[in-house]
């Protein structure tokens, strides 16, 4: 006997925006206005009549839901801020009969949205209050510095008083609003570590520090102790309570939801459509079993191609491209799941050819040529690099893999061994014939802007819009191609500036990759995209360090070769760039009589330390910036003094690096006045510094 069931509404398919996560995820949230919505908890200590009322700022929150526009407030509960959606108040009604359980109170829902129903809190006056009083709060500099040694998810600062370093006084409101563009990077809560750690760098990326600064000053009090020895901070509330069970309550959250979650609208709602449902719920489930498999085939074979062709690997191809569907995906990877295998490489390498067209790079297009390795990474969803020694592996943030073509190589050496032809010096043939048949072409010293902007192209094809990696990396590019002439004057790379800017990218990218493939929120890359430029401004060190095994696999000690002769170098300035490069110890065994002591590495051009370096009268020359290779060239030009006599043969000079940078090396023409000197003997350089070292010729 057949069985009669009432029609029930479709289930809610697997695309319906039903959470808040699917729903500040997708594209249909209205855009904000970021200054006019800081404005609400900004405070201005020095002129109060600038800062909003908390009245205002009641109204204002509580009229965005009215408006039908998403909000996201946050509060800090149990040193996490806890987001809470949609606040909304219930106005009490003229002629209607007073309810003091809701009636001019204002509510929000806290947490996701489960299976069509969520949790409400009641939100207290007090919640949008102005702090008493300043609190003294650690920059974010210095935030960032010190959340960098440390792995504590719990971390705090603090407490500080107002002469502290690296601190500043600031105040804020009990509640925060988190912009919507920004709710997916948190998540239902956040710690302030991960704010500073993983949202400030994308506000940063996004160039809107300035805009967010009101919720950045929140935060900085939510990482700040308000006592020693608690890890409290002065914006610590307790969890709001739940409002009593009110039906006109519920109605109201009901349609709030409803309204902003779509994929709500066919799901049973009312106490009768819930009975209903759990009723027939078994008989429903026995009737739509078939029909339920196929439209799970139809499925795949419609919409869900890219996720039957990745299988186990479709959850993580999500998180690493951030975000939560597949009709979210760019279109490429539909494009290579239906594609054949033979045609997959050619359908890829297309796509990044046009990319660069787009992009204004059409001979870089043309040019263009993937490898199979590539596309088998891409699919394999092999992104980082394993090790900051893997250079040829780890496909969307290694740019190594994206290199120059052969012609375009061969270039690079020509302009090598005419540098080292126009110097005096007799190329090393065989070195650079070792390169011409490395499996990877490496960068010149000028040349791995090419490799980054490949990478960007491909980054864009593979990645959807806006993408914290692919922002950040282009980003990247433009201040380096604004830095470019300074970045061409840089020197002191031994040949390798090129491979050490790529090691740097990919060892960000990769550690960005790696973290994200098991986030399912978006994350920002943790490097300022500006940090080499900032580095090289202050004087300070950027280059990675690079292994042995690495120079050796990639025979980039043929590079380091090549570097040198094409520099001149005949001083300890190679041979200290050589061990700062790659982390050796410049420290010996032991001296010698003469007081030299001979650093690890080979035979040739090896580095030696004067052990009996006088610091007393040489201390501020070998601080100095100022090289000894251009001290020699204007010696050379007549535009200096010559240097004192050797005291072991007259008819040589003294060695001004040995003497006064307390380094040289083997391969010095002056080696034989590598020696160990009395304060006496030292007189005439000494006088000769005084008067040469910083003169302005």
């Amino acid at each position: 006997m057949p069985v009669h069931v009432a029609p029930q509404p479709a289930p809610t398919t697997a695309s319906a925006v039903d959470t808040f996560e699917k729903y500040f995820a997708g594209n249909t949230v209205p855009e904000q206005h970021l200054q006019s919505l800081m404005q609400l908890i900004s405070i201005d200590v020095n002129n109060a009549t600038n800062n909003t009322s908390s009245s205002d700022v009641r109204k204002a929150v509580v009229g965005a839901s009215s408006h039908q526009l998403p909000l996201a407030l946050g509060l800090l509960i149990n040193r996490e801020v806890k987001l809470l959606f949609l606040p909304f108040r219930i106005e009490q009604v003229a002629g209607a009969a007073p309810d003091p359980s809701i009636d001019n109170k204002i509510f929000a829902v806290e947490g996701d949205v489960i299976n069509g129903e969520a949790s409400l809190v009641h939100l207290v006056d007090s919640h949008f209050n102005q702090l008493t009083h300043l609190v003294q709060v650690p920059t974010v500099a210095h935030i960032q510095t010190q959340i960098a040694a440390d792995n504590n998810p719990d971390f705090m600062m603090g407490p500080y008083d107002a002469n502290d370093a690296s601190t500043e006084a600031v105040k804020t409101r009990q509640v925060c609003i988190i912009p919507s563009k920004y709710v997916p990077h948190f998540g239902q809560e956040i710690t302030p570590r991960a704010y500073f750690g993983e949202v400030y760098p994308l506000i940063e990326a996004n160039g809107e520090v300035d805009d967010m600064g009101p919720l950045t000053k929140y935060f900085q009090i939510a990482i700040t102790r308000q006592t020693a020895n608690d890890d409290t901070s002065l914006l610590q509330v307790p969890q709001p309570s739940c409002p009593p069970r009110n039906v006109a309550l519920l109605e109201r959250k009901q349609g709030l939801l409803k309204l902003f979650l779509t994929g709500l609208n066919h799901q049973p709602v009312s106490a009768a459509g819930e009975a209903v449902a759990s009723s027939v719920a078994s008989i429903r489930e026995v009737m739509l079993t078939q029909s339920k498999k196929e439209e799970d085939l139809k499925s795949k074979k419609k919409g869900s191609v890219v996720e039957e062709y990745m299988a186990h690997r479709f959850t993580t191809l999500l998180k690493l491209c951030c975000v939560t569907q597949e009709c979210q995906l760019p279109k490429i990877w539909k494009q290579l799941a239906e594609a054949k295998d033979k045609n997959k490489l050619s359908v890829l390498e297309g796509a990044i050819q046009q990319e660069l067209r787009d992009m204004g790079q059409s001979r870089m297009a043309d040019k263009f040529v993937l490898t199979s390795n590539f596309l088998n990474d891409i699919l394999s969803l092999y992104w980082a690099m394993p090790t900051s020694d893997s250079l040829d592996t780890g496909s969307m943030a290694n740019p190594f893999l994206l290199s120059d073509t052969n012609v375009e190589h061969q270039q690079m050496l020509n302009k090598w061994l005419q540098m080292i032809q126009s110097g005096g010096a007799a190329p090393d043939l065989a070195a650079v014939k070792q390169l011409t048949q490395m499996k990877l072409n490496l960068p010149g010293e000028d040349d791995s802007l090419r490799y980054i902007l490949r990478l960007v192209a491909v980054q864009r094809v593979c990645l959807p819009l806006g993408h914290p990696a692919t922002t950040w990396l282009y980003k990247h590019h433009c201040e380096m191609k604004e830095f470019e002439q300074e970045w061409k004057n840089q020197s002191g790379h031994l040949g390798l500036k090129g491979v050490l800017h790529l090691i740097w990218v990919g060892n960000r990218l990769s550690q960005y990759f790696r973290k994200q493939a098991v986030s399912s929120r978006p994350l920002a890359v943790h490097s300022n995209p500006s940090e080499i430029v900032d580095r090289i401004e202050r004087q300070e060190d950027w280059e990675p360090r690079i292994s042995p095994t690495c120079i050796d696999r990639f025979n980039l000690g043929v590079m380091m070769n090549l570097g040198q002769q094409a520099d001149c170098r005949d001083d300890a300035t190679a041979a200290t760039e050589m061990s700062s490069l790659s982390g050796a110890s410049s420290q010996g065994t032991g001296g010698t009589p003469g007081g030299v002591s001979t650093g690890g590495g080979s035979n040739q051009n090896q580095r030696v330390d004067n052990t009996a370096f006088n610091s007393s009268l040489f201390l501020s020359y070998k601080e100095s910036a100022v090289k000894s290779k251009e001290l020699r060239k204007k010696i050379k030009e007549e535009k200096l003094e010559s240097l004192p006599d050797s005291k072991v043969d007259p008819k040589l000079k003294m060695c001004l690096a040995w003497h006064t940078k307390g380094m040289c090396n083997t391969g010095c023409p002056m080696h034989v006045d590598h020696v160990a000197y009395t304060a006496e003997e030292y007189a005439p350089m000494a006088k000769w510094c005084k008067e040469n070292y910083n003169k302005s010729v």
